[in-house]
C-alpha cells in the first residue's frame, strides 16, 4: 500500500488505497471518558474560570454528502458513509453522562444532524422537558416545525451550512438549497429562540462580483435575525471536490506556505503531504479583485448587523394579527417606523409569505383570498412590502419577514453548550 516498500520490487499500482480502520456497527462504539479533565478542573480549582461542555457523538459522515458532495467539504469518500446510533442508545449515553460528571451541556460533534432524529430522538427529548443544553450541527433547509421541534428538545445553538444567502454562490458549492430558505431557517431560529452560528463563503472559483453586492442590498433587512460570524474565505482541502477535480475548476493548487516552513522539502513533496492547500495567484485573479470591492461593502454591513446584536437588545420584527389587521413592531434600523398596521392585500401578503413561496403561488394564493386582487394589485402591494422592507425577494421566492407573535430576545446568559473558558473571575 506504499507505506512500507521493497525498493527491489516493482512500485504499488497507483490508486491503491490503504485499508483505514472502521466502525461496522456504530450501535457498539463506547462513550468517551472525560475523567482527567475534570479531575485537572478540580486540581486546579478552575470552576469559576471553565464552564465545561460535553463533546458527544450521535452519528457518523454524512447523509447529504453521500448524495451530493459540497464542493469544499474534505470528507474522504470513505468518510461520507453514513451511521447513526439508535435514539435509545443516545438518551442512554446523556443520561450517563450527564449523571456522572454533573454537566448537561452537550456539544454533539457530528457532521450533520441525523434526519431520523426528528421522529426518534428529538419528540422524546421534548417529552422529557428537554433535559439538556443542546448543540447540533445541520442541514439548514429547515422547515418551521423542525425548529420549533428542535426548540422544545432543548437545542440552543444551531450551525446550519448557511454559507450565504444568494442562490447561484449556494449552486456554486452545491449546497443543495436555495438563499430563501436559508433566510427561513434564521427567521425561524429567532422565533423559537435558538442562537444560529454561520459565515458568508467568499474566493469560491467562478464566484461573481454580483454575489456580494446582492447580498450587501439583503442584508439591512435581516437585522433582526442571527448576523453571520463573519466574511471568511472557503478552504481548499485534500479530498474535498475542488481537490480531486481540481482542473475542472479552474484550480492550481499547492500546498499551503506554513508546510514549508515546517518541512524543508521540494514543493512536489509539500504538495504530496499536504492537507490544506492554497490556490495560485493565476486563479480567476481578474474576478476575485473585481470583487473587492462589493466584498467591502458586503463586510461593512455584515459588521453594522454584528454591531447591533452586541447591544443590550438587538433589532425586533414581529407582527401579531388583532381584529383582521396585522400590527408590526420594528426596530431594524432599515425603517423609520417602530410601529404600524397592515390591512386588506398587504396584509394577506405577509400571511401568504410567512413561508418561502415561489412566485407563481403568491398570486394564486392571494386571489384564492379574494377573487376581487387583481394580478397588478398584487403586484403593487408585493413591490410595497419589499420596499418597506416586510418581504424579501429572492430569484423568483419571497418570504415575509417579520416573526409571528412577540419576539423573544436572545438570553445572552445562555451559554454555549460546548462549554466556554472565562477570560476574568467575575
Amino acid at each position: 500500500y506504499g507505506v512500507l516498500v521493497n525498493r527491489e520490487k516493482a512500485p504499488i499500482p497507483k490508486g491503491k488505497a490503504v485499508p483505514r480502520a472502521s466502525i461496522k456497527d456504530f450501535s457498539k462504539v463506547g462513550t468517551p471518558n472525560y475523567q482527567v479533565y475534570f479531575d485537572y478542573i478540580d486540581h486546579l480549582d478552575l470552576h469559576a474560570d471553565i464552564v465545561p461542555g460535553l463533546p458527544m457523538e450521535t452519528s457518523r459522515g454524512c447523509w447529504w454528502g453521500a448524495i451530493q458532495h459540497c464542493t469544499f467539504c474534505a470528507f474522504h469518500e470513505n468518510g461520507l458513509s453514513y451511521q447513526a446510533k439508535p435514539a435509545e442508545r443516545v438518551l442512554e449515553e446523556w443520561a450517563a453522562m450527564a449523571k456522572k460528571y454533573n454537566h448537561r451541556n452537550i456539544m454533539v460533534v457530528d457532521a450533520i444532524l441525523p434526519h431520523e432524529y426528528f421522529e426518534t430522538l428529538l419528540p422524546k427529548l421534548a417529552e422529557m422537558g428537554a433535559p439538556y443544553q443542546l448543540f447540533f450541527e445541520i442541514k439548514s433547509n429547515l422547515k418551521q416545525h423542525q425548529v420549533e421541534l428542535l426548540a422544545k428538545a432543548g437545542v440552543r445553538w444551531l450551525q446550519p451550512g448557511i454559507e450565504s444567502v444568494h442562490d447561484e454562490a449556494l449552486a456554486a458549492v452545491k449546497k443543495g438549497v436555495k438563499g430563501i430558505h436559508n433566510v427561513a431557517t434564521l427567521k425561524w431560529a429567532r422565533a423559537y429562540g435558538i442562537h444560529i452560528a454561520w459565515n458568508v463563503l467568499h474566493g469560491m472559483p467562478l464566484e461573481e462580483d454580483h454575489w456580494y453586492s446582492d447580498m450587501a442590498k439583503i442584508f439591512p433587512s435581516l437585522t433582526h435575525l442571527s448576523p453571520p460570524n463573519g466574511l471568511t474565505s472557503i478552504l481548499f482541502q485534500r479530498n474535498s471536490p475542488y481537490f480531486d477535480q481540481s482542473e475542472q475548476y479552474g484550480l492550481e493548487l499547492h500546498a499551503a506556505p506554513g508546510y514549508g516552513q515546517v518541512f524543508p522539502l521540494p514543493q512536489q513533496e509539500l504538495d504530496r503531504l499536504a492537507y490544506h492547500f492554497h490556490a495560485q495567484d493565476s486563479f480567476r485573479r481578474s474576478a476575485r479583485t473585481k470583487a473587492s470591492e462589493a466584498k467591502t461593502i458586503l463586510a461593512d454591513e455584515l459588521n453594522t448587523w454584528k454591531a447591533l446584536w452586541e447591544r443590550e437588545y438587538p433589532p425586533i420584527l414581529y407582527q401579531v394579527e388583532r381584529e383582521g389587521r396585522i400590527c408590526i413592531w420594528d426596530t431594524r434600523p432599515v425603517t423609520e417606523q417602530d410601529y404600524f398596521t397592515k390591512t386588506g392585500i398587504e396584509a394577506d401578503l405577509l400571511k401568504i409569505c410567512d413561508t418561502p413561496q415561489l412566485a407563481k403561488n403568491v398570486y394564486k394564493k392571494a386571489m384564492e383570498r379574494n377573487s376581487g386582487y387583481s394580478e397588478s394589485q398584487i403586484e403593487e402591494a408585493l413591490h410595497l412590502l419589499q420596499e418597506e422592507h416586510l418581504v424579501l425577494g429572492i430569484s423568483g421566492r419571497y418570504i415575509s419577514l417579520p416573526v409571528s407573535g412577540p419576539m423573544p430576545f436572545p438570553d445572552k446568559r445562555l451559554l454555549y453548550p460546548g462549554g466556554i473558558v472565562r477570560y476574568y473571575r467575575s
